[in-house]
């Protein structure tokens, strides 16, 4: 709503509450907060009584990540089944993280319904720390590799990251109007774009001499195992795709809405993340997409239309699928700073024939190496919000708001060894192969990103019990 408008529906008001204007105080005067559904409300421009409307809105919130990381167990006793047993229940560590963001949003009217908006979040501080869990730090052997070397130790704190985390542009269209058209009901589509900004993540260890070492070393160049001026980075390193759709209508003092949206992120060259993806073994190349259903009731608990005020209280549920992929989890930083060999030691990208029926790397086919980001299973997240707000006038409004969401349980790591996808030859093979007497048949390919330690079954890692908690408070105001 522009000041166009506000300034007509100002004098209207006045006019009507003159004695002169005594006889028109029952006419139905157009009110001011004739906007819909928060998740449905577009600005617009080149309206007769409204030629341009512009927004910026001031938020600040805070998450809070709590979670719990187990492991599976093995082990070998005569009596079990072929000498394993396979539980998942090992206490490994308690996983918090907490981050304060000041997030900042511009809108502009284009045209009737049709508005651009662009976002940046500026995390002022974003901290994780992994503790004992349970007497979990007196019991080393559950975060080791097979040879008992720990693969990190607890306490564990990663580097306290801040700054610019991505710039977003969204255009967003009002396809129908309530507003406009009564009978109809409000839709919104929506698209946006959220480009990375500044350095990428990096796995680091603050309790480390060298918080960020270089993964990507030479082996028989102890020097370059030094620090080489990395540094902890903010951004995922990806150029992230949001579509969404969302509808709404307004019966008297509630207004239901629901909404549907889809997220896709696309690795941006040059980041870790990009260096694990080009080999043919490779299983899972792209961080999981993630679709979201939400659905919720606005309630006017307060309208003061000739002053353009009202209290509105927003009721949100919502529930998200998280398809696998990789990408980095509650054990980034941890594994991905370890020195462990069996995580800092590179992979082969690829094999070939050594002219013996065995197989050796192909030089040409590089080393992969691990920097901290794993294969994530699919899970689901329910969560719900409750905000409240407060138009205090034709140009400013207020809105304060709390939100859970729980995380299924589900596994960080647990990448498969063969590429079964991919069949070449028996030398291409190298492990991915089976032996039935004197025949020898490729199964597969090996997968480079695959890491037994933490991958092989009795080995993987899981995070359990994981509660986010979001608070926030915003200012918008209109011109």
């Amino acid at each position: 709503m522009g000041v166009s408008r506000s300034i007509a529906l100002y004098a209207v008001a006045l006019a009507a509450a003159s004695p002169a204007s005594a006889a028109t105080r029952n006419v139905d005067v157009r009110p001011f907060l004739d906007d819909t559904a928060e998740v449905t409300n577009v600005l617009d421009a080149f309206d007769a009584d409204d030629p341009f409307d512009f927004k910026f809105s001031l938020g600040y919130a805070t998450r809070l990540k709590s979670a719990k990381i187990r492991r599976e167990s093995e082990l070998k006793q005569p009596g079990l089944t072929q000498g394993r047993f396979i539980a998942t229940n090992e206490n490994v560590a308690s996983y918090a993280q907490t981050t304060h963001t000041l997030n900042i949003l511009a809108e502009a009217g284009l045209w009737k319904d049709l508005a651009l908006r662009v976002k940046l979040p500026i995390v002022l501080s974003d901290t994780r720390d992994l503790t004992s869990l349970e007497g979990s730090a007196k019991n080393p052997e559950r975060y080791a590799q097979g040879d008992g070397a720990p693969l990190f130790s607890l306490p564990f704190s990663s580097p306290s990251r801040s700054g610019l985390d991505w710039l977003g542009f969204e255009l967003a269209w009002g396809i129908t109007n309530q507003r406009r058209s009564p009978a109809l009901p409000t839709w919104l589509a929506a698209l946006e774009v959220q480009l990375p900004i500044g350095e990428s993540l990096h796995a680091c260890n603050a309790r480390a001499s060298i918080a960020c070492r270089n993964v990507f070393f030479n082996e028989s160049d102890t020097a370059s195992q030094r620090d080489t001026g990395r540094t902890p980075g903010l951004n995922r390193g990806m150029t992230t795709l949001i579509v969404r759709s969302a509808v709404s209508k307004r019966y008297g003092d509630v207004e239901p809405y629901g909404q549907f949206s889809l997220l896709a992120d696309f690795p941006t060259a040059g980041t870790d993340y990009a260096s694990q993806r080009t080999q043919t073994g490779v299983i899972l190349d792209r961080p999981p997409v993630i679709g979201t259903v939400l659905s919720g009731l606005e309630i006017t608990a307060s309208e003061e239309r000739e002053h353009g005020r009202r209290l509105v209280v927003d009721v949100q549920g919502k529930a998200s699928y998280i398809s696998p992929g990789r990408d980095y989890s509650e054990l980034f930083d941890a594994l991905g700073s370890s020195g462990a060999s069996s995580l800092a030691k590179p992979n082969a990208g690829a094999f070939e024939d050594n002219g013996t029926g065995g197989s050796r790397p192909v030089p040409s086919a590089g080393n992969v190496y691990f920097t901290g980001i794993t294969d994530i299973a699919p899970h689901i997240a329910l969560g719900g919000r409750l905000a409240v707000r407060w138009q205090a006038g034709p140009f400013v409004s207020f809105g304060l708001g709390a939100g859970l969401q729980w995380v299924q349980s589900h596994a960080i790591t647990g990448g498969d060894e063969c590429n079964t996808m991919v069949k070449g030859s028996v030398g291409e093979a190298a492990n991915c192969r089976t032996v039935s007497g004197t025949t020898v048949k490729a199964t597969g390919t090996p997968n480079p990103n695959y890491r037994p330690s933490i991958d092989a079954p009795g080995r993987r890692f899981l995070v359990d019990d994981t509660l986010i908690t979001d608070l926030w408070a915003n200012l918008s105001l209109l011109f």
